[in-house]
């Protein structure tokens, strides 16, 4: 369960509008992946989230949403499953659903919801499970509900009543 909990938990902080900044996402880097691993990912990861790309989410230089709109990106973890276990290496995936995309009437990228399986492999380093390395897939995706999408106001302020999970478990 230990394991299933750090993977969860990785899933719910990696896929966290921190990521964005880049002085949170080195933070959350630095914390949850082995030193070396931290290491190989930091520049190749500030390279994905480059200007460019914020702009393209609609978020400045800095990873910020313009004034009266909400950047959303949550990892929301559905189940896990543990396929390789011993008292110092794991892999564990996570399957979940996640919210991205900015709330707000200037809005070109509305929230939507993806489903993707997050798959890790741990390593037992200094009393915790740390990520040595990590791949993504898409799915399995559900059929979609009845429900109607929310207005934009709808989201921004669900956003920020309800508090995104540091942890997931």
């Amino acid at each position: 369960e230990g394991v299933q909990s750090a993977a969860a938990n990785y899933a719910a902080a990696l896929g966290s509008d921190g990521m964005f900044s880049t002085g949170t996402r080195h933070d959350i880097v630095d914390s949850l992946y082995t030193r070396d691993a931290a290491a190989k990912l930091q520049g190749p990861m500030d390279k994905a989230y480059s200007p460019d790309f914020l702009g393209q989410m609609g978020l400045d230089e800095n990873g910020k949403a313009p004034k009266g709109s909400t950047f959303v990106s949550r990892t929301i973890p559905v189940g896990t499953k543990v396929a390789q276990y011993s008292n110092d290496r794991a892999r564990v995936s996570v399957w979940y659903t996640g919210l991205i995309g900015m709330s707000g009437s200037n809005s070109t990228d509305p929230v939507r919801t993806t489903w993707k399986t997050w798959t890790f492999d741990l390593s037992w380093t200094a009393g915790d499970w740390k990520i040595t390395k990590d791949s993504q897939k898409d799915g399995p995706a559900p059929v979609p509900g009845d429900e109607s999408a929310a207005t934009s106001k709808d989201i921004s302020e669900a956003v920020e009543q309800y508090g995104g999970f540091t942890y997931a478990r």
